[in-house]
């Protein structure tokens, strides 16, 4: 019986079986296997890399050395980055075919969540953002993008963005991009404190120019609180830094006339439409609107006379404006700069600016049917405006008639 044991363990060995019974593969079995299955690893890889090239077109350029993942995202940069419909197809067909092929890869998911934020396709970007996100949760890339998609789709989404963007400040907080959008996201969910420290945080950290922006940013938060004097601060310093700036002389100009600070706004608004006439390009209708706050600090400290010369300016850029062609913001400024020309020139009994009055509001009047049954319906106008029209021009007509 044991010269029995002997030989069936000896049989064994020489065939190679294990203590289970199971056949065991010899080294070299072993070695060929993997031989094999290199080349089929090989064999798919170029099967791929030929798929996506003839996915992406046959004008795609010649790939670099690297993985099958590398060579898709290339062609999706290249193609991406010509800008013609076709090649941005193509682009996202190799970006779809790197997604499906390497799905634990958070790079070909950001690429695709970026083109289609490009396109405003916000939804498909979340969720392709929010995969590189779960694949690669440290990278403050991927969280920045994945909240400031969420930013994009409105103040409603605002705290599901404040999640990652805060995730994102926390791990590079050297980022002025990534803490404007952490900032904005506290100013939509209400923190607006904390998104004045950060925005402030920020502009001390930039030069000049970059530090604008968040100035602007703490300006507006200040003038929706209320906080006047704190945005007169600002735009004080705002203009120390940029002198040459009129967008910021004129917001200057309104935070002080709401102070009731005429004189100090009338010379910033003033020196806001020096810069602007000095540009090469810009536009009549920011003309009119300075030239209205022009007049309205005149006419808010009763100075009637010295308000009719830049009402008249900006009732006729507005009906210049009118004629050719814009019959929406123009009509309407047209409306105010004739209700305060008229009010003005009433007070002072300036006889001709009253006969201007009575042929612009005839103008006007017959306007208004054509404006209420255009495009806009005739719900959409103000009805004190026209209320204003009809009876300021019974007014104006009997005043010169006498």
């Amino acid at each position: 019986m044991r010269r029995l044991l002997w030989l069936i363990l000896l049989v064994g060995l020489l065939v190679g079986v294990d203590a289970r019974g199971r056949r065991k593969k010899s080294p070299w079995a072993k070695a060929r296997n993997n031989i094999k299955t290199a080349e089929k690893a090989a064999k798919k890889e170029e099967r791929v890399r030929v798929d996506a090239k003839r996915s992406a077109g046959d004008a795609c350029p010649a790939p670099q050395t690297g993985s099958t993942l590398d060579v898709l995202l290339e062609i999706a940069h290249s193609k991406w980055s010509g800008g013609a419909q076709e090649d941005r197809a193509a682009a996202l067909a190799c970006v779809h075919r790197a997604t499906f092929l390497f799905e634990q890869s958070p790079r070909g998911w950001y690429l695709k969540g970026s083109m289609f934020q490009q396109t405003g396709k916000l939804e498909e970007a979340s969720a392709a953002y929010g995969a590189a996100v779960r694949l690669h949760p440290s990278e403050p890339t991927y969280l920045h993008q994945f909240g400031g998609t969420f930013l994009m789709m409105g103040a409603h989404r605002a705290s599901d963005a404040l999640v990652h963007l805060k995730k994102a400040h926390a791990l590079l907080p050297e980022s002025a991009a990534i803490a404007s959008d952490f900032a904005l996201a506290n100013y939509y969910t209400g923190q607006a404190d904390e998104a004045i420290k950060t925005w402030r945080h920020c502009a001390e950290k930039l030069d000049k120019k970059g530090a604008l922006q968040y100035y602007y940013n703490m300006v507006g938060v200040h003038q929706e609180r209320s906080e006047w004097e704190a945005a007169q601060q600002l735009l004080t310093k705002m203009l120390k830094l940029n002198p040459h700036s009129s967008e910021t002389f004129e917001s200057l100009g309104v935070v002080q006339s709401t102070r009731s600070l005429y004189p100090a706004a009338r010379q910033a608004f003033q020196k806001s439409l020096e810069l602007l006439e000095g540009r090469e390009h810009w536009s009549e209708v920011d003309r009119v609107r300075l030239l209205q706050s022009i007049a309205d600090s005149y006419a808010n400290e009763e100075h009637f006379a010295l308000a009719i010369p830049p009402y008249m300016q900006a009732q006729a850029l507005t009906e210049h404006l009118h004629a050719n062609g814009d019959a929406t913001e123009p009509f309407v400024k047209q409306l105010s700069s004739l209700s305060m020309l008229f009010y003005c020139s009433l007070k002072v009994c300036y006889f001709p600016s009253l006969c201007l009055c009575n042929i612009s509001y005839s103008v006007v009047a017959s306007c208004l049917s054509d404006f209420a049954g255009g495009a806009k319906s005739a719900s959409s106008f103000p009805a004190r405006s026209v209320a204003a029209v009809c009876g300021d021009a019974c007014v104006c007509v009997c005043v010169c008639v006498c």
